[in-house]
């Protein structure tokens, strides 16, 4: 009897599990979700949304107002510090190791602390940093010209893939001129401009992004697109083969820039032959047929 009272507790535990994931949908939670620290705030969930565009060479930005229209504010053209620096940090080689060696952590335990010394003193924490908030504080202004001064707290930058970037460069060039990164549990890293242009397009974000269980079972049904990303500046043609489902996660599969095909050299002999082969290259690596250009 007692065996049987037991196995009758478990049918019915089980059978009671199946009701409340038939209730709940696919993505099955007992208890509401706790507060997030890295959330976006309610704060800023009401005020006008603040997009920094950084390229290779100049920075754009933009408002979103809560009825959906956007303001783009200018653009700012970067200065030859910026653009070499941005060069650069496209070899992954650049990006500083730490794990590797004794040698390497004692070097960089003495960078972290420069940079906090550097910081407390109020200048920028590592020259690069310093770099990146010339640029970005002439993307405030515009900002502030708008909206008034002191009124923007958050922002969210976008920029290309830079292998070579450390991230808190990015957020301390940003705390430097009194702004904080806008994050989400979404994304980790600063937001690519792939994943931005995603976006931008209409793909890969809910439609209901006040109810995160909605939104995440709407994101679990959306369909992969398989996307050719290009991107043409004055300075620079890139080419990029990714395939996303949500718009708030992007991995280059197959990547090439080329600094020889700026705008700038479009007279150039077999130009645009040039950008084709290189259109064609990265096509190639696609796992399925493309179905998305941004």
């Amino acid at each position: 009897m007692a065996f049987s009272m037991i196995e009758f507790q478990s049918r019915f535990l089980i059978l009671l599990l199946l009701a409340v994931f038939a209730a709940a949908g696919r993505r099955h939670r007992f208890e509401p979700l706790p507060e997030c620290s890295e959330c976006v705030s309610h704060e800023d969930a009401l005020t006008p949304g603040i997009g920094f565009d950084l390229t290779d060479s100049y920075g754009t930005a933009a408002i979103r107002y809560n009825n959906n229209s956007i303001v783009n504010l200018g653009k700012v053209e970067a200065n030859q510090e910026y653009i070499e620096l941005v060069e650069c940090l496209l070899d992954p080689s650049t990006r500083l190791s730490c794990h590797s060696t004794t040698w390497e952590e004692i070097h960089c335990s003495y960078l972290r602390l420069k940079r906090r010394l550097n910081k407390l003193h109020g200048r920028p924490a590592t020259h690069d940093v310093g770099i990146l908030a010339n640029l970005m504080s002439q993307l405030r202004t515009l900002v502030d010209t708008r909206l008034g001064a002191g009124t923007t707290k958050s922002v969210l930058p976008t920029m290309p893939n830079l292998p070579g970037l450390e991230e808190q460069d990015l957020q301390d060039a940003l705390q430097h001129i009194g702004l904080r990164t806008l994050v989400t549990h979404k994304h980790l890293r600063y937001v690519w401009e792939t994943s931005a242009a995603f976006a931008g397009m209409g793909f890969g974000l809910c439609s209901h992004p006040e109810d995160c269980d909605a939104c995440e079972d709407e994101e679990a049904d959306m369909p992969f697109r398989h996307i050719l990303a290009l991107s043409l500046t004055n300075r620079s043609f890139g080419a990029a083969y990714t395939y996303m489902q949500s718009a708030f996660w992007s991995s280059h599969e197959a990547e090439s820039v080329r600094f020889e095909l700026g705008l700038e050299n479009e007279g150039e002999e077999a130009y645009w032959d040039r950008i084709r082969e290189v259109i064609v290259d990265v096509g190639r690596e696609a796992k399925r047929p493309l179905n998305t250009v941004l």
